[in-house]
Formats: C-alpha cells, structure tokens, sequence
C-alpha cells in the first residue's frame, strides 16, 4: 500500500456561498421586436453602457428575422448601469418593443417606444458550480478522534436563491458524519435555472485491536527505518507519536481511499453449482473501497479466457452477455479496480450449465392434444426461422416422425392462454434445420403451420412465446395425401368446403399414365386473401394461383403435362366457406385423352374449279377441321364448309374476306362436314400463285358431348393403355421447336407421331414407314409456346409423352 504521510482527523468547513470573480466581461443580448412582422419602418433606439453608446441608431430592418424578431450583441462589465434612448424617426411606433437579455439568457428588461430600459449594477451570468473538496474519506473504528469526518462543498456562479440538500436530510453548509460501515453521500445544490448533484464515500476501518478489543488499544501499520511495514498493537495515547514518525492507522492491509480495492465477496451462480439457466446472469456483491469499474473473465476452461478476457465492463454489479452453451463448465473472475489499481488474486467461480432440454423433447402422434407451461422454460436465444425469432421467451421441445409417406401434419396452438410462437426443424438437437415457423396463423394470437412429413424424419416442434409465457396448449392433426386413383373410364367428383387458415391439398394420379383434366363446376374464394392453387404433376409448377372471376372458381379448366395433379385452397385467418357460407369447391377429374380418329389432309386446288366433297365420322360424333397451313385467292375464288344438313355455312372465304386458312377451325352438329370449292380462270394453288391446303380431320374428341364420343374416347383409352417400347424427346423443353424423338427400340418398324396441343387438336402428324435412324427430327416451327402431347403408334400400341414449348 502507498505510504500515507499525514492523517487529517477533520475537514475544515468551507463557507457555503456565491464566489463571483470581480469586473467579469461577458455579451448582453438586446432582441429587437416588431409586431406586424415589416420590421422598425425607420425608427431607432440607442444602448448606453454607463452612459456610452455602444449601439447606436440601431434597427430592425424588413430582412432581419422575417421583419419579426432580430438579435444584436454589445459587451458589458460587471457593475455597469445599462440604458436605452428612443430615437423614433420612422413609421408605426406602436408594433416596436425591444428587450434585452444576459449572457445567461436571462430576460434583465423590456421596452418601448413609451418606455425606455435602465438596468443598474449589472452582473455577467455565471453558472452554477459545485465541487467536493475531497470525494473520499477515511474513518477509524476504534480510535475516536478518526471515527468521524466532515463533508463539505466549494459553489461558485449561480443567480438567485439557491438551496442545499444532503441524502442524509440536512441542509446546512457541512454535515458531520460517523459511519460504521462504507457509506456514500450525496449533496444536491440548486438555484433558479441549474441542479448540481456531488458525490462522497465513506470507507470505514476497523481499527480495533483483535486479540483484546477491551483494553482501548488500536491497530497501526509501522512503518521501519528499512521500509518495511508491519502491524502493531498500540495505546490509543500513543497513536498521534507513531503518526508523526510516518505510521499508519489501520492494518496493513486496510482498505482506505489511497488503495485498491478488495476482491468481491460472493459471486452468483455460486462456486461449483450445477444444473444452470443457459440464460443466467452473473452478479456480485460489491467490494470493499472506492470502485471505479470491473474486469471480468469467463472460460471454458480454468483460467481460461475464451468467452471474455478481462473485460472492462464498468462500474456495475452484474453482467449478461446473451445465454450460454448447453453442459458446458464456465470459469468467472472478477476483478475490482480504481485510480490506484486493480484487486489482486481474486477467486475464480465456476458453474455448470443445464442440459440441452431438446434431448428431452416428448414424441407427439396424430391426433393429440398435449399441455403445458413455459414459465421458467430456458430461453434458446438466436434462434430464427423463416424470420420468426424463436428466442424471445422460454420454450418447450417436441418431436414427430412417421413411416407414412402420405402424411400432412398441422401443429397449432390452438386453446393457449398467452401470445405464443411455434418453431419446425430437422437436424440434430445441437445442429437444428429450419423448416418454418409461425407467429399469429392461429385463433387469435395462437400459432399454426402444416408440413409433409417425409418418412423417418425425426422433426423438432418448439413452443415458445412471442415476448410472453403462460398455459399453452399444442394440438395435433394428420391428413392422408396419398393421391387418389383416377380410373379413366370414370370422373371423380369432390366438393369440398374450405376453412380458416387452410392449406388442405387433394391430389388425384390417372391409373393408366395420362394427363388429367380438372374441371372446377362451381366455388367461392375470398378475393385477394385466399388462393385457389393448382399444381402440376411435378408439385410444383402452379398451373393456377388466383381467385377466379372476383373470387368465383366456376368454369376454370385446368390440364396437367404428367399423370397427377394437385388442389387446394390457401386461406389466412378469417373469411372462409366454413365461416361465411361461401359457395363450396365442387369439380370433375377426368382423364385427358385425344380425339379417338384423326388424318392430315391436303388439297391444291386448280383454276376453273367446282368441287364438293365431305368428311363423315365413323361413330357419329361431331367432325372437327382445324387448317394447318394455305391460301385463297380473295373474292375471285371461294371456300365454303358446310354443316351435315348440308345448308348450313360453317365457313366462307370470302364472308368475310380472308387470305389465309391457316387459323381455320369448324366443328360440325352432326356427323358431315362438306366442302365447296370454286375458282376462277387464274391465281390458283394449281397455278402455283397460292399455297396448298393443310387441315386436320377429327372425330371421337373427349369434349364433344354425344354417346358417340364417349364411347370413342373410353376406346382410345383403352388403345393408349397398352404398352409400347421406350422413347424419349429431347430437347424437352424446346425453345424453337426443333425436337428430337430417340427411337432405337423401334429400327425397321413403322411408326406414327402425331402432336396434339391441350384442347386435342392436331398440329403436326407424320408417318414413317420404315425407321432407319435411331433419331428422327421434328420441326415444329412457329407454334406457340405452351404444352403439347407428342404420340407414337406403332402397330396397335400407342405411347403419349408431354412436351413443353417456350
């Protein structure tokens, strides 16, 4: 310890009053005022410091201010007498006023045209100042004439009345006082604009000798003439004999004003606990002297330092730097310091965190109803999902796994009674994987959210609390998603009714590989809130995610590429068929399947033509013609198609005029259609003047509602259903339309490939009749982008594949 040469017994009382440095020079402020916002119109004023001008014919002009209000300065000495002298000269006296300020802001007086200022004796502003005349102070228990101490204050500046408050309630000037342990003190001195606040600790020493605390004698630290110190035993009457040879009172070790502080006392959690909050604070109880900050360190390991190295954290008493690691040993040293240095060889503590309480997550199953209480609960701090942050409130820990492929779980938290959150993750307990997370999907501000449970995936649930924690409540459901078997020959119809926040998904698989077609007959969705989405064979590729026509679903159609598809309805929280009665989700799955008989056919005709012939379909359906590719010599030449009862016009070139047949399509009532030729003398296809004539013809389609092509739809049904060789399309997509069939199962065979669009009509059909290549290209040119259906017949046998066109 530092050698302490003079012991003070008592501090001498400083007169408790204003200190003002004589003739201080400092700046008034005179504030020029008008009223109507124009400014002085012309008329002045003059400031006078003990009768000299030191503003003079001063005004304030139109652009000073806004013509309101304007500041000058002019500098004053203590004492001096301040006037002014109305000059006038100018227009509307009435709206000028004038008042003038010190440097303290204070308002010393106001004027007029009718009144003029006078201010005699003035005073620069000084603030208020208050100081200690020594902060910390040192008393002896034992020894009388050192068991007391005076506390006083030094205040300078100030204006006014000004009062004086101690903590201890006294309100004198100097206060005495005789703790018996270490107090601080504080003084509050105000005036009418500042409030001041000092501090002063108190350190007590126990200067009573030990051995007998009867006999009057006190505690010195003895210093020898080779500077060695050691504590003696002596007469208080010989005390002021020893400190005049340069000893100490007190031990040697005391702990007064001139030393560092001591080691704290106890530290929190306690030396050697275990089963710890990974959320836990660490504190102490302060040390013995005068403190100025803390050095902390935190380890893994004895002596270790890996978590925090000797951190200054400040004057404070506990510290919290977010949760710990899970079973882990933590190693704390906490080191008080001041002005004369830092405590020395103090305790480490060390504590022992709980266990991961996911390690202990309770298995849920389908169809359960489980509570429960987060009170308490560890708080997982940093964990974020699907930005939810999951580690606001302590939390509980669940699992779910199935060796059902077909499962959707729903978890909420449904019947609670607090504000909570829910966490999904895979992974391990130490090494979690985000799924998703929910706040508010729930009744009210309970949580809910579904997944498709993949099998032997062990998935974590957490319940938890959004800044809250209470009763909770975890409820949860399973559906069986496993597709249901489209039979070809017969549509499967469902109705359904939607609720509160529902993403029930129905997905339906044809049982011989084709497309499928959903057709929706009726149902309501809440406009711009709730989706109605259908997904592709692929689960993913939306064909559809909308609201229908303002929220009706009636007459939408949609076509998968593949052998499934999927539907379902994503409802928010409110609003639904369930709780406002809204029309239900009701629609047909049938099977897609192209028309039963198809051909290409071409026709050139000639100059001086006249021809009729017609198309009529083998099962009495509808004939369909779709042209492909051709032209027509407008007015001079003329095709007409006619319906079966051979009157009726589907078609005429010429009404209204039209070039270009390619965009063609007519589709008879009956079973004929019949085709009209006739041209003139020139400009013919014959002549080579226009393009020959390209159309499909079609019957047996699965749109056309008669006997006859259901029947002829359940027939090609049947044909497709059989199998055929491998081949494949490539590339798939395309993006010009130039496509590649792999045939090496089908060299010196016949083969037919026809390409159909999602309507059934035929865009392109090719016969080969011997294949010599194990490649043949197909040259789709100039067809829209979209989805299409490539088949291939060989024989009896035919094979449909989807094809994607960019």
């Amino acid at each position: 310890m530092k050698k302490i040469t003079l012991l003070c017994f008592a501090i001498l009382s400083t007169a408790f009053s204003f200190v003002t440095t004589a003739q201080n020079q400092c700046d008034f402020k005179l504030v020029m005022i008008d009223s109507y916002g124009d400014g002085w119109n012309g008329n002045t004023i003059d400031v006078l410091v003990d009768g000299v001008v030191v503003l003079d014919n001063v005004q304030l002009y139109g652009n000073q201010g806004g013509g309101y209000s304007f500041a000058v300065y002019f500098p004053v000495t203590d004492g001096s007498n301040i006037t002014t002298v109305w000059n006038g000269g100018g227009y509307w006296p009435g709206e000028v006023s004038y008042e003038i300020y010190d440097n303290g802001d204070n308002l010393l007086g106001s004027g007029d045209s009718g009144h003029q200022i006078n201010i005699e004796d003035s005073l620069c502003y000084v603030p208020l100042s208050v100081t200690a005349s020594k902060a910390c102070h040192t008393v002896y228990q034992g020894y009388e004439p050192a068991e007391c101490v005076e506390l006083a204050v030094n205040v300078e500046g100030g204006s006014g009345v000004y009062n004086v408050l101690w903590s201890t309630g006294e309100t004198t000037h100097t206060i005495t006082v005789c703790p018996t342990e270490q107090t601080d003190y504080t003084v509050e001195v105000s005036d009418a604009n500042t409030v001041v606040n000092e501090s002063f600790s108190v350190l007590v020493v126990d200067a009573v000798c030990s051995n007998n605390a009867n006999n009057g004698k006190v505690l010195i630290c003895h210093v020898d003439d080779e500077g060695n110190y050691s504590t003696l035993c002596v007469s208080a009457n010989a005390v002021d004999n020893h400190l005049e040879h340069g000893d100490m009172l007190g031990a040697c070790d005391s702990i007064t004003c001139n030393t560092a502080p001591s080691c704290v006392a106890t530290v929190w959690p306690e030396n050697g606990v275990e089963d710890v909050s990974i959320n836990t604070e660490i504190s102490w109880l302060g040390a013995t002297g005068i403190v100025e900050g803390y050095y902390l360190s935190i380890g893994t390991t004895s002596g270790g330092n890996d978590v925090l190295d000797n951190q200054d954290i400040g004057n404070v008493t506990n510290y919290y730097g977010g949760a710990f690691d899970y079973s882990t040993t933590y190693y704390v040293t906490v080191s008080p310091y001041n002005g004369n240095g830092g405590a020395e060889g103090c305790m480490e503590y060390s504590f022992t965190t709980m266990a991961n309480p996911c390690y202990e997550a309770t298995m849920v199953s389908c169809d359960e109803t489980i509570t429960g209480n987060t009170v308490g609960a560890p708080v997982n701090e940093g964990i974020i999902c699907d930005f939810n942050n999951l580690g606001q409130s302590g939390g509980v820990w669940y699992t779910y796994q199935t060796n059902d492929p077909y499962t959707k779980v729903t978890i909420d938290t449904d019947g609670s009674g607090f504000d909570t959150r829910l966490g999904l993750f895979t992974g391990t307990c130490d090494a979690l994987v985000c799924v998703n997370a929910d706040n508010d999907s729930g009744s009210g501000l309970n949580s809910k959210l579904s997944f498709d449970a993949e099998v032997g995936e062990l998935y974590y649930i957490y319940v938890t609390g959004d800044n809250s924690e209470g009763n909770y409540t975890l409820n949860v459901s399973c559906v069986d998603t496993a597709p249901v078997l489209v039979d070809c020959g017969t549509a499967v119809k469902n109705e359904y009714c939607y609720t509160d926040n529902d993403t029930t998904m129905f997905t339906y698989t044809s049982s011989d590989g084709l497309p499928l077609e959903v057709v929706v007959n009726s149902g309501y969705v809440e406009r711009n809130w709730d989706e109605f989405i259908v997904l592709d064979s692929d689960g993913v590729t939306e064909l559809y995610n909308g609201y229908g026509d303002y929220g009706s679903l009636e007459g939408l159609t949609f076509t998968s590429t593949g052998d499934t598809i999927s539907l379902m309805i994503q409802s928010d929280s409110s609003n639904s068929c369930s709780t406002n009665g809204y029309v239900s989700l009701n629609y047909d799955v049938n099977c897609f399947v192209p028309c039963g008989n198809e051909s290409i056919e071409t026709y050139c005709y000639g100059n001086y033509e006249n021809t009729q012939f017609s198309y009529t379909s083998d099962d009495g359906s509808p004939v369909h013609i779709d042209f492909t590719a051709g032209s027509i010599e407008t007015y001079y030449d003329e095709l007409r198609i006619l319906d079966s009862d051979g009157t009726t016009v589907l078609f005429n070139s010429n009404s209204p005029s039209s070039t270009n047949l390619s965009e063609v399509s007519v589709v008879s009532t009956g079973d004929t259609v019949t085709f009209n030729v006739s041209s003139d003398i020139s400009v013919s296809c014959g002549s080579g003047q226009r393009t020959q004539w390209e159309y499909v013809v079609s019957w047996g389609c699965p749109n056309d509602q008669t006997t006859a092509s259901r029947m002829a739809t359940t027939a090609l049904k049947k044909k497709q259903s059989k199998p055929l060789g491998d081949w494949t399309i490539y590339p798939n997509p395309t993006t010009d339309g130039q496509v590649t069939l792999n045939l090496s199962n089908y060299v010196n065979q016949s083969v037919d490939v026809k390409v159909f669009d999602t309507t059934g009509k035929i865009i392109f059909t090719q016969t080969t009749n011997n294949v010599t290549s194990t490649k043949l290209e197909i040259a789709l040119n100039k067809i829209p982008s979209g989805m299409y259906f490539v088949t291939l017949q060989n024989g009896g046998e035919i094979s449909t594949k989807k094809l994607m066109v960019k």
